[in-house]
This record gives structure tokens, sequence and C-alpha cells, in this order.
């Protein structure tokens, strides 16, 4: 499995539309990496079925990484209920 954390998907929109449009965008939809994941996943799936690979893309919200080799994947409960 590999995971990859996109972290700069600001200075991506900048420099592919501009500073005054970036500023545009955020005050309409203040998170831009869904879409920057997209695009990744489309190029990963363009150079994929040129080496016959088969896979799965996920883009997902919620998993972080910790900076020291460790994800942390926090759930969210929807119900709970304590006994004690």
């Amino acid at each position: 499995m590999i995971i990859i954390e996109i972290t700069n998907a600001d200075d991506v929109l900048k420099q592919k539309v501009g500073r005054l449009a970036a500023r545009l965008i955020h005050a309409v939809k203040e998170d831009v990496t869904p879409q920057i994941e997209k695009a990744v996943i489309d190029e990963l799936e363009h150079a994929f079925v040129e080496f016959g690979i088969k896979a799965n893309f996920y883009s997902v919200s919620g998993p972080d990484m910790l900076g020291n080799g460790k994800l942390e994947i926090p759930v969210e409960v929807h119900q709970q209920k304590f006994m004690s």
C-alpha cells in the first residue's frame, strides 16, 4: 500500500491559476486539497494504465501523518453508551 500526502496544495493552486485567482477560490471554497488530489489521481491512473497496473485510488479526509512514520486515523463515533 502506498500513502501519498500532498502538503502544498495551496502552492500548486497559486502556481496553476495565479495568486489573485487562488484568493478568490479560497473565498468561495476553503479547502482546495480534494481538487489537487483528483488531479494527482488522474495522472497516476494514466501512468498506471501505460504500465498495465491495476489499482484503486482513494481521496479521503481525516488521516493525519504524525511526522514520525506513524499514521493517525481518527474515527467518527456516531453513537456511544458508557456502562461504567
